[in-house]
């Protein structure tokens, strides 16, 4: 044995949630889809009925601030004291952590954590007042916060040097010596925190004997295994809302609609949690990278989140920013050859209907109705007809049925 290092390392627990982290980790833990994540965080802090009235079961739920109310930490740390009675010296932290927020952060709310952590508000109790769904997402939420006054845990890192002809072999321990903050669900914090870490393999127990350099080694088994290049995998939603958050974009008021709108777009599908790129995904994209490049490239987008920022806290003009994309608009306009309709001459199917709209309410079409597509798109809606609802279609059973001039159709487009 070449060389031995014995090493220690005292291992931090996850800040509190804020909203990416929380849509991230529902997901891969439960397979919620990041809009229904958010559905359920909103009822929770709306409030469930309980015996003591509607009480609200967690804060605001669209924050990225890590941030704990000093109340909420003195009262963490007054229950875990009773929870853990004689170890609580060993386990509880009584200062209250400190985490740091992004640079980007808007921090104008907590956390999303628990409102009250008594006994009455631990999962085991307050399931009772739950939907199924509603107790995974809020007794994850509440184990991660409380996790947060919990001492660090500690591990066995240490790293052992074998020479073997030459050739140097490095063996490294993975052994947990104190669970500290883990005995709180660390389990499932951690699956939800390494899930797409691609180096996940190095949390595996390992457990290294005690050496003295100089030992002489024998094998029991030796296994040559063969590794091949990996194609990169496709984003799953969990590792795409990862990466937005990571690069700084999106707020948290929006991050769970960027996926719905993708879909609704035709962009992407989204396949038992991971995302296929449409062709016409693949179309707009390289369109966009050719003649738009700023519409999507991440660093531009979060220059973008940036300038907002600086508008905010009046580092920066709002005009002229909003002079800024006005001229990148109309580039883009201008490459895609549009033609905005308050220039555009109305088509003979529009004149065709306003004459008859025009006989019918006995009014007189004017030059300015008729100037542009704009123009006398606005007289027909001032006199059409509004259509007329005649019940549910039967088809969806979802969506009303309309009846047409010629047609009847469900409001649904893709029914």
């Amino acid at each position: 044995m070449e060389n031995y290092k014995r090493i220690t390392n005292e291992v931090r627990p996850y800040p509190p949630f804020i909203t990416a982290r929380l849509q991230r980790a529902a997901f891969y833990l439960f397979r919620f889809e990041p809009d229904y994540t958010m559905k359920l965080a909103q009822e929770l802090y709306e409030g469930v009925d309980t015996p003591w009235g509607r009480t609200g079961m967690i804060t605001y739920p669209r924050t990225d601030s890590y941030h704990l109310s000093d109340h909420a930490v003195d009262e963490m740390i007054a229950i875990l004291t009773d929870h853990y009675g004689e170890e609580a010296d060993e386990y509880v932290l009584m200062t209250k952590r400190q985490f740091e927020n992004k640079t980007n952060a808007q921090a104008a709310h907590e956390a999303i954590r628990p409102t009250h952590f008594s006994e009455e508000y631990w999962p085991g109790v307050a399931q009772q007042y739950l939907t199924e769904d509603q107790t995974r997402l809020y007794e994850m939420i509440f184990y991660r916060t409380m996790s947060t006054q919990v001492r660090n845990a500690l591990y066995d890192m240490s790293i052992l040097e074998v020479d073997v002809g030459g050739n140097k072999l490095i063996g490294r321990a993975y052994e947990r010596l104190f669970d500290g903050w883990e005995r709180l669900d660390g389990h499932r914090i951690n699956i939800a925190e390494r899930n797409d870490d691609p180096n996940a393999f190095k949390y595996r127990e390992v457990v290294l004997p005690e050496f003295d350099v100089g030992d002489e080694l024998r094998p029991l088994e030796i296994t040559t295994v063969e590794g091949h290049t990996k194609t990169p995998p496709r984003y799953g939603v969990g590792r795409f809302i990862t990466t937005l958050d990571n690069k700084g974009i999106g707020r948290p008021s929006t991050l769970d609609t960027v996926i719905p709108n993708l879909e609704k777009k035709k962009y992407v599908k989204v396949v038992k949690g991971m995302l296929h790129v449409t062709q016409l995904g693949m179309d707009v994209n390289d369109w966009t990278t050719e003649h738009a490049s700023w519409l999507n490239d991440l660093e531009e987008s979060k220059r973008f989140e940036e300038q907002l920022d600086a508008v905010e806290h009046d580092k920066q003009s709002r005009d002229e920013l909003i002079e800024e994309y006005t001229k990148r608009v109309a580039e883009v306009k201008q490459a895609l050859g549009y033609q905005d309709m308050s220039e555009r001459p109305p088509s003979q199917n529009q004149l065709t209907f306003a004459a008859r709209l025009a006989r019918e309410a006995g009014v007189t079409l004017t030059d300015e109705d008729v100037r542009s597509a704009a123009s006398i798109s606005k007289f027909i809606s001032k006199y059409k007809k509004p259509n007329q609802e005649i019940g549910k279609c039967p088809v969806c059973k979802t969506h009303p049925v309309v009846a047409y001039e010629k047609v009847y159709q469900c409001t649904n487009k893709e029914c």
